[in-house]
């Protein structure tokens, strides 16, 4: 789901800055997921299925990585300012499951 990585991300970034090398890296992975997850729901509507295919099986490996990502950054550094933690964790986990519909449901 591009929005909810690239709101996570961007909440993240409003939190963190880019002065924790963690949640920096936490940052990029949504960052590329929301933006490959656009780029790959944009071009369906004009190819096909053929590449949102392709991402949904990188989407849920990738989204699975980002969700350890935020777990290993709050481990690191705790978040005690706001609930980006938690919106990171929907994000990722509700990215997975979208991913997974769509490789049952395209297939």
């Amino acid at each position: 789901m591009p929005a909810l990585n690239l709101g996570a991300a961007y909440w993240n970034y409003d939190t963190w800055g880019s002065a924790n090398d963690d949640w920096s890296l936490v940052q990029f992975a949504q960052l590329f997921n929301g933006s490959v997850s656009l780029f790959t729901l944009l071009s369906s509507f004009m190819g096909g299925n053929g590449l949102l295919l392709a991402f949904a099986k990188v989407g849920i490996l990738s989204n699975l990585a980002t969700g350890f990502l935020v777990y290993s950054a709050e481990l690191e550094t705790s978040n005690t300012t706001n609930e980006a933690t938690t919106f990171s964790y929907l994000a990722a986990g509700f990215s997975v499951l979208l991913s997974a519909f769509v490789q049952l449901g395209v297939e």
